[in-house]
């Protein structure tokens, strides 16, 4: 009997052996990491675009951003600007007269993104300083 008890466990042993090696061959391998959040927007300028006072500044809008919830691209400028807009692809979005930014673009993913520019001024506003920047919308890595 003692015989019969000790190749009952040796087969039991072995089969679990084989188990457990056939759940190695069907396991699955992850790897996970980070990458740092990268938005970042730039105008590139087409040449002759700057002109007089009321006349437009185009070029190219270069937009990145790798943050998985989105992000906004704003554009800061003086207060008080009437008939002020940016133009992208030819779609006007007027500058937000009674405040100091507009939020230009919000998006809900990550993307790239280069499209044609330009800011288009009333005929009495002057040269003033102009701020581009990006807003992630998730976690910053």
């Amino acid at each position: 009997m003692g015989h019969r008890v000790g190749l009952r466990v040796l087969a039991f042993v072995a089969m679990v052996q084989v188990s457990v090696s056939m759940a190695a061959d069907k396991a699955t391998k992850e790897i996970s990491g980070s990458a740092p959040t990268v938005c970042t927007a730039s105008v590139t300028a087409s040449e002759g675009s700057l002109g007089h006072p009321g006349t437009r500044l185009s070029g190219h809008l270069t937009e990145l951003c790798n943050d998985v919830n989105g992000y906004r691209l704003v554009l800061a400028h003086p207060s008080g600007l009437t008939d002020a807009s940016v133009q992208l692809n030819g779609v006007s979005v007027p500058l937000n007269e009674g405040a100091t930014r507009t939020v230009i673009t919000d998006s809900n993913h990550a993307r790239y993104l280069v499209r044609e520019f330009a800011l288009v001024l009333s005929n009495g506003e002057a040269g003033f300083p102009l701020t581009l920047y990006t807003e992630p919308k998730g976690a910053i890595f």
